[in-house]
């Protein structure tokens, strides 16, 4: 008998996909607004592993309008919001869970402080 491999991010999908809603969009633009305020350093990576998206943001102007505005369409343009997780907020980590406009499918992102890990020559 094969062996099964399921990950704790596999558990949480599915339970996400039974039970939540997509997030209400009045909740989600005042979140993602609070969100814009802490992105005071100047590179982050938005990263959906399995999609293979790698967003690479460079933050020159810290205007936390034109911030929130570019968030919301990356966010936006690739599906649904069903999950805001901030519980990682204080080590610059946010996740999200987008249910795909294209497949239907919901994925797991990634947006963190990419800063200490960038190296420009």
């Amino acid at each position: 008998m094969g062996e099964i491999k399921t990950t704790v991010k596999d558990i949480v999908g599915s339970l996400i996909e039974k039970y939540e809603k997509p997030i209400d969009p009045i909740k989600f633009n005042i979140e993602l607004k609070e969100i814009s305020k802490l992105l005071t350093d100047k590179y982050y990576l938005l990263i959906c592993p399995d999609l293979r998206q790698y967003v690479f943001i460079d933050i020159i102007n810290h205007d936390i309008d034109k911030i929130y505005e570019t968030l919301y369409e990356i966010l936006i343009n690739r599906g649904q919001v069903v999950v805001l997780d901030r519980d990682n907020e204080k080590q610059m980590i946010w996740e999200f869970w987008i249910k795909d406009k294209f497949d239907n499918k919901l994925y797991f992102y990634q947006l963190c402080n990419y800063t200490s890990s960038t190296v420009i020559i």
